[in-house]
Formats: C-alpha cells, structure tokens, sequence
C-alpha cells in the first residue's frame, strides 16, 4: 500500500471514529437531560455512573436496532430501509408497535400510497432519465 492510499484509509478511519465518537456524545447528553428530567419528577438524583451506563446501554440499542432494521431490508431484497423493516422490529412489543404504526399512517405520504412500479418499468425510467429524455407515459 502506498503512502497515499494509507493516507487515505486512516482519513476515512479517522472520520467514522469522530463520528461515531459524535454519536455517542449526542447520546450520552440527551440521556442526561432526558435523566435530569425524569429525575426531578421522580424526586431522585441519579448518580453519573448511572447516567454513563445508561447512555451506553442505549447506544449499544441504537446499534442492535440498526443492524436489525438493515437485516429485515436485506432480507426481503431492498437496499432502503423502508417503515415496514422498523414495524418489523416492533412486533414482540404490542404497545410500540401500535403507536409506531399510528406513527406510520400520519405521516405517510401520497408517493407511498401510489402503486407500485414495476421493475422493468422503473429501469426504463432511469433510462429515459440517464438519456435525458422524458419516458413515455403510456408505458406506465
């Protein structure tokens, strides 16, 4: 490997480790707040250790969730995440799952609610995109 391309890889390494390092800050101060919150409701006062646990076992969630969600749309052959992937995620917790499909049916917009296109009818239109050329609308 020569100098640049190894300089090349520890740039990448070193952006995903300060993003990742990001994350993990990003969680860590909202569980905070979200704790501080709930703990002045509660009338208790938790201790940092608590907090710093806390935070890493929802970051060690956030990761299992991810990789899950990535799995199920893997598994039925997509590339994109799609609600159904996350539904799928919620299914052994009854509670979630209604309000996360409540979630979905709010915000859904008109483009999912259209039909689907076909395969062959979705690459003719990228086609006709990559040419520069309007596809014809009788074909869909």
């Amino acid at each position: 490997m020569t100098n640049k391309s190894r300089h090349v890889v520890e740039s990448v390494d070193d952006e995903k480790a300060l993003q990742i390092q990001a994350l993990q800050s990003a969680v860590w101060y909202t569980t905070g707040h979200i704790t501080d919150s709930e703990s002045l409701e509660l009338g208790v006062i938790p201790s940092s250790h608590f907090i710093a646990s806390l935070s890493t076992l929802v970051y060690s969630q956030i990761n299992t969730l991810g990789e899950d969600i990535e799995s199920f749309a893997k598994h039925r052959g997509g590339k994109v995440v799609n609600v159904d992937d996350v539904l799928l995620c919620t299914r052994r917790n009854e509670g979630l799952h209604d309000l996360m499909v409540k979630y979905a049916k709010q915000h859904t917009t008109a483009s999912t609610s259209e039909p689907k296109l076909k395969r062959k009818q979705k690459e003719n239109i990228r086609e006709a995109v990559k040419q520069n050329v309007k596809s014809p609308t009788s074909h869909i």
